[in-house]
């Protein structure tokens, strides 16, 4: 690879990443160590989410931060308020939120981690995005949300069919024992028996 190939092999790595690139992409496409840090440096590059990176002038919204911790995260996938996002589902956290198998110790600055071992039946994926299923995502975002916020959002999902309580009582009884447990618990009742409308 020479200089001038290096960036022509960077565009086409980040052109299917929604512009964002990795150090390690960027080292695999030509740049050197130094060309990297100096980049950095100049601000021509900025570093976006831990190890991800994005070129200079990228305005990182909460889309971008989620594709970013993916990217940054191999193998993980969105989860709370970042797949309601995907899924179009409205919820006052704009912070990025991946779920990890329980054995993957790894962290990531700023991204809120959930240490699951998740079936494969709740994972979905939503124009190639790896992201819990929509029943899935509303009982994570009930987990993380204030309790005026999930009450509202279990209230619309009873409403739009995104979750029943027979599907809400399935998670809560995986759930039982754990940190947050009783509170879940506490906001199931409150909303009663609450059949989707049709």
């Amino acid at each position: 690879m020479t200089p001038t190939t290096a960036p022509a092999r960077l565009a086409a790595v980040a052109a299917a990443q929604h512009g964002l690139f990795t150090c390690d992409q960027a080292h695999r496409a030509g740049f050197s160590p130094f060309q990297v840090r100096r980049r950095l440096r100049t601000g021509q590059w900025r570093r976006l989410l831990g190890p991800v990176l994005a070129p200079a002038g990228v305005r990182p919204g909460p889309r971008l931060r989620d594709a970013a911790g993916l990217l940054a995260l191999g193998g993980a996938v969105l989860a709370g308020p970042s797949a309601a996002r995907r899924h179009g589902i409205t919820v006052p956290d704009r912070s990025t939120c991946l779920l990890v198998p329980r054995a993957d110790r790894r962290t990531l600055r700023g991204v809120r981690l959930l240490r699951e071992d998740l079936p494969p039946a709740e994972v979905t994926r939503i124009g190639g995005v790896p992201l819990t299923g929509r029943a899935r995502t509303v009982f994570d975002c009930l987990r993380l949300l204030p309790d005026g916020a999930a009450r509202a959002l279990l209230d619309e999902a009873f409403g739009a069919g995104w979750l029943t309580p027979d599907r809400l009582a399935g998670y809560l009884h995986r759930f039982t024992g754990r940190h947050g447990a009783a509170r879940l618990a506490r906001l199931a009742r409150a909303a009663g028996p609450h059949p989707p409308d049709r």
